[in-house]
């Protein structure tokens, strides 16, 4: 949907990255071609990420589990050899949280911009300073792109 009055701006950009159980038979920086899709836990995140999943797993192959939730990825974390590719910011999250060790991907998937939308107003400086605070907070995040001007 397109509308004149409305611009679609990019706020942030995120590498992926690899997340694996503790532990697991999967180490160091991996090329997505060593991993085996049956230890998957499959989020959804974006178009471009589904182009290359498909490209390195084939859209026919069953991960373990396909989440369309993330707040159950903690949960099925915990079991063995099990990995998930995230944003940078949700790899390190889980890492706060929970048991699991983040690794770097050889060829990974395109990074993860976030947008946000603004309508031409007269309230430019109350979103002026929204911004403003929103990149103090952004910047502050391990491994995340503030694209604030």
């Amino acid at each position: 949907m397109f509308f004149n009055d409305i611009e679609t701006i990019p706020i942030f950009k995120e590498a992926m990255l690899l997340v694996t159980s503790y532990g697991s038979k999967y180490n160091g920086e991996l090329h997505p071609s060593v991993l085996d899709v049956a230890d998957e836990i499959r989020l959804p995140w974006n178009p471009e990420y589904d182009l290359w999943h498909n490209f390195w797993f084939r859209s026919t192959l069953q991960p373990k589990v396909f989440l369309d939730q993330m707040s159950l990825l903690e949960y099925f974390m915990r079991q063995e050899n099990v990995w998930a590719i995230v944003p940078v910011s949700v790899a390190y999250h889980l890492k706060e949280i929970s048991n699991i060790e983040i690794h770097y991907i050889k060829d990974a998937p395109p990074d993860r911009f976030i947008y946000y939308l603004v309508k031409e107003s007269n309230k430019q400086e109350i979103i002026d300073k929204f911004l403003d605070l929103l990149n103090e907070k952004l910047l502050k995040i391990k491994g995340l792109e503030s694209l604030i001007k």
